[in-house]
């Protein structure tokens, strides 16, 4: 994982003003929202269902992983978490269906209509045309697993200081986004981010790198 102090760096250098951390089937934060270094920070968990993966945002504790769809969103608004589904049309590990998607979409805010880390670009064309035919807000995301990825996606929408005014805002939010390359995937894929997280943490401690303008 990259550290979060990285991460501030990366966003502040793009120009962007809040991230959300939500790593996998981990709760790392304060809880809610907050501000750190001036950036806005929200808090969150990825977490792993038995039927694919949802995302809290604005959670204050870890939620168990291995509940099923259903369990897993209450379990979100019983924090008064706001339940974002990303990447649903990702190849790979666990796939959600189309009937299980129908079946939570009452219980979705938001689906991702944009993933930076996706090289398939239909599955975010899909991903538009699930957000529209569910009737649920559109939002987008990095995907980010290390700090050159932040900012590949990103929504440009009102300020905010809660889950009620962040879903107001993206009622009216732009999206943008890139696709990756293949070639920086490849670097980045699994068997390669330990390396590249080693590197870059050990990196960012050194007192003259940390001067330089370095995209971590």
């Amino acid at each position: 994982m990259s550290s979060l102090a990285a991460i501030i760096r990366a966003a502040r250098r793009r120009g962007i003003q809040g991230v959300a951390i939500t790593d996998h089937d981990i709760f790392h934060g304060q809880g809610g929202i907050s501000c750190l270094s001036g950036m806005k920070i929200i808090w969150g968990q990825e977490v792993s269902t038995k039927e694919g993966e949802l995302i809290g945002l604005f959670l204050n504790r870890t939620i168990p992983s291995g509940l099923s769809p259903e369990e897993t969103i209450d379990a979100i608004r019983g924090q008064g978490g706001v339940t974002y589904l990303p990447h649903p049309y990702k190849k790979g590990g666990k796939s959600w269906t189309l009937e299980t998607l129908e079946r939570i979409g009452g219980g979705l805010d938001v689906v991702e209509v944009y993933n930076g880390r996706l090289l398939d670009q239909e599955a975010n064309r899909a991903a538009v045309r699930l957000a529209e035919d569910l009737g649920v807000l559109q939002g987008a995301g990095s995907d980010a697993h290390t700090p050159w990825e932040v900012g590949r996606a990103f929504v440009e929408m009102a300020e905010f200081d809660s889950p009620a005014t962040f879903l107001h805002g993206l009622r009216n939010a732009k999206i943008f986004g890139r696709p990756p390359s293949i070639s920086a995937r490849i670097l980045l894929n699994r068997f390669s981010r330990k390396f590249w997280r080693y590197l870059l943490l050990t990196l960012e401690q050194h007192p003259f790198l940390k001067k330089l303008w370095l995209p971590f």
